[in-house]
């Protein structure tokens, strides 16, 4: 999958102390999840414990494109100063919509009270 290998290679950059951001967000509209991953070409600049602290989220990014029930669509571009951005959609596929349809006591909205 192109982007696992896109992410993998963030992490490297990350774990070499490159100058990165990691930004997530989700729409409402599309009902997907935005990562926005950029990095400088600096390495050996950042502190390694933000560097321990920066590989965690990359690697929950790279478990969610993992999940069975996600889509994951990327847009990658390297700037020619070395800056580099790819954005990752991912998108639920099936069972996480239950999630967003489940009554306020989060069961699903078939449930009844009864407890058989």
């Amino acid at each position: 999958m192109v982007v696992l290998g896109r992410i993998d290679w963030y992490r490297t950059r990350a774990l070499a102390g490159h100058v990165m951001s990691v930004q997530i967000g989700w729409s409402g509209q599309t009902h997907k999840t935005k990562v926005r991953l950029s990095s400088l070409d600096t390495p050996g600049v950042t502190a390694p414990a933000f560097r321990t602290r920066l590989v965690a989220i990359i690697d929950l990014v790279r478990m969610w494109c993992l999940d069975s029930f996600s889509h994951a669509v990327d847009r990658g571009h390297q700037h020619t100063d070395g800056r580099s951005l790819s954005i990752i959609w991912l998108q639920s596929c099936g069972i996480d919509d239950r999630v967003t349809t489940a009554g306020s006591d989060g069961r699903p909205p078939l449930d009844d009270d009864d407890d058989d």
